[in-house]
């Protein structure tokens, strides 16, 4: 006899705590192990990284922040409300978290350790980003342009996210080696 298996119901608070602590866990990855090397992975906050070295001063969650209300709006405009709704609670926590994080937490300074950096880095923000997947949210950021992408000209999901965050590397290249 075949058991089934029943998918279990959770409520709206639950599923907004398992991705606030999905952001968390982003941040965490982010702040101590990205951020530190200067490793810039794409995304708005590769970008808010970048803009910070360009801007001296500025911390990277102000970036990410005004990045991610415009993209917001961009989204509203080109995807409709629903996608605007699901998105802007991420899109405004991930900035809040990050800020918190630089207002009160130290760095750890792990730039001649670029493979812990890479690694734990990458572990922490898959985590992440899997429970905000995995409980219907988003973490906001360039996940507006790929669908506006992949929407209007019928890119397709991962040529969109290549090329969004491609073009973002690149000009992280071009910031930290013209330095």
């Amino acid at each position: 006899m075949m058991k089934q298996n029943r998918l279990k119901v959770i409520s709206k608070y639950e599923r907004y705590i398992m991705i606030s602590i999905g952001i968390i866990i982003m941040s965490l990855g982010f702040y101590y192990f990205i951020i530190p090397a200067d490793l810039v992975v794409g995304g708005v906050t590769g970008l808010g990284l970048v803009l910070s070295v360009v801007f001296e001063g500025f911390p990277i969650s102000a970036f990410v922040l005004v990045l991610n209300i415009v993209l917001l709006l961009v989204g509203l405009m080109f995807l409709g409300k629903k996608i605007f709704f699901r998105s802007i609670y991420g899109s405004l926590l991930f900035p809040l978290v990050l800020f918190l994080m630089e207002s009160f937490l130290p760095l750890i300074d792990i730039k001649d350790d670029l493979f812990l950096a890479v690694t734990f880095g990458g572990i922490l923000l898959g985590v992440g980003f899997g429970l905000v997947i995995k409980y219907g949210g988003t973490s906001g950021g360039t996940d507006i342009p790929i669908k506006i992408l992949n929407k209007r000209f019928k890119m397709p999901i991962s040529i969109a996210l290549y090329s969004t965050d491609g073009i973002i590397i690149l000009l992280g290249v071009l910031v930290f080696f013209s330095l």
